[in-house]
C-alpha cells in the first residue's frame, strides 16, 4: 500500500491534522482503494498496522478533531 492522499485531501484535513500531530505522535495517512488508513509507525505501513481506518474523509476529519478535544478537554 503506497497511495498518497491528494493535495485537496491534505488541505481539507490540514487544520486538524496539524493539531493532532502537535498533541500526539505524528501520523501519516495513506489511501488504498478509497479507504483511508492512519499510521503512527512510519516504517511498517501495511493494512494490519493502522490506528484508524475509514472510507469517509469527513469521518476522518471528525476523528482527528475528536481525539484532540478528548485530550485537551
Amino acid at each position: 500500500m503506497n497511495n498518497q492522499i491528494t493535495i485537496k485531501e491534505v488541505l481539507f484535513l490540514d487544520k486538524h491534522l496539524k493539531a493532532f500531530n502537535a498533541n500526539f505522535k505524528p501520523v501519516s495517512i495513506l489511501k488504498n482503494h478509497k479507504i483511508y488508513y492512519v499510521f503512527q509507525d512510519q516504517i511498517n505501513k501495511d493494512e494490519n498496522n493502522y490506528i484508524y481506518k475509514t472510507d469517509n474523509i469527513y469521518e476522518l476529519n471528525g476523528w482527528l478533531y475528536g481525539t484532540i478535544q478528548a485530550k485537551c478537554k
